[in-house]
């Protein structure tokens, strides 16, 4: 329904009555100019600007358009939040894309003047690797909520916003990003307008299917530490997995994380049964959409 949307000609839109564009004129002109779904953008203040699922579909345009592979988005981080720095935390967005034929094509023509080295495949995969890379920043200042301002939440911030930048810069998306807005900018918006068009601000939707079947996105972990119980003070990381249609799922668990982000890069469906959680619906098993209805046949 949302690619509908986006594809549909608009009957008499704002700008061409000559009267102010509506909000949901807005979303469908610019999702049309953009070329990513209504969901992957967020009307606010009057303004577009591209969430996170917007990026992705964007970046996934472009591996496909490019004969690219997307080999992974990083979270470098430059200096951790502590109270000693005032609680400012800063990181670099890694976004690395891989010409994979550009190189076997290379690779081959090497290969028919004769031997290949080791030393001569590390480096013709290095003249093939497109790395985009931007620094990301948050702070208390630039946090206003109470709610934000916890040290994991400054980080996590921080790292939104490096790795949204580095996408940006990947695929030419001249739109901000939600999450690059300072937090009384974005407060100030209207809260009708985030609720409806941003899955990822909106609450867990409750007509999800169950199990979902669809196709993945793309996958970002997070690192963070437990503060208690007897893990407290060790790493763990937790994935976001963001699927088609905006549908997105959490997941602390590595295995499922890995097979989603190697469907999201052969285009496979997969299955995934979830749960409602405290910040929306969480993995409980995934696999590939395949395997879980021929294992279905065989039960029947």
């Amino acid at each position: 329904m949302a690619n509908e949307l986006a594809t549909r000609a608009p009957q008499e839109s704002g700008l061409a009555s000559g009267r102010p564009e509506t909000p949901n004129e807005m979303l469908l002109r610019v999702s049309r100019e953009e070329g990513i779904p209504p969901t992957g953008l967020t009307i606010l203040g009057g303004r577009p600007y591209v969430n996170v699922t917007g990026l992705d579909v964007k970046l996934r345009s472009k591996c496909e358009a490019e004969n690219l592979v997307h080999v992974g988005t990083e979270y470098v981080p430059i200096q951790e939040a502590s109270k000693e720095n005032g609680m400012r935390a800063a990181g670099w967005g890694v976004v690395r894309l891989f010409d994979k034929k550009g190189f076997e094509k290379s690779l081959a023509a090497a290969a028919g003047a004769g031997p290949v080295s080791k030393d001569i495949i590390d480096t013709l995969k290095e003249l093939y690797y497109h790395i985009f890379r931007m620094r990301g920043f948050a702070s208390p200042e630039t946090l206003k909520m109470g709610t934000m301002q916890l040290k994991d939440n400054i980080e996590h911030m921080a790292e939104r916003r490096a790795t949204n930048r580095a996408k940006r810069e990947a695929t030419g998306t001249g739109l901000t990003s939600l999450e690059e807005l300072p937090d009384e900018v974005a407060s100030n918006g209207k809260p009708s307008s985030v609720s409806v068009l941003n899955p990822q601000i909106s609450p867990p939707p409750t007509d999800l299917p169950n199990p979902w079947i669809g196709k993945v996105v793309s996958v970002e972990g997070r690192e963070f530490s437990y503060k208690t119980g007897e893990r407290a003070g060790k790493k763990g990381t937790v994935y976001r997995v963001t699927c088609a249609d905006g549908v997105y799922f959490g997941t602390f668990n590595a295995d499922a994380a890995d097979v989603a982000r190697s469907c999201s890069k052969t285009g496979e469906e997969v299955n995934v049964q979830w749960k409602s959680g405290k910040y929306g619906p969480e993995i409980e098993r995934l696999d590939l959409a395949a395997l879980a209805e021929g294992a279905e046949g065989n039960e029947a």
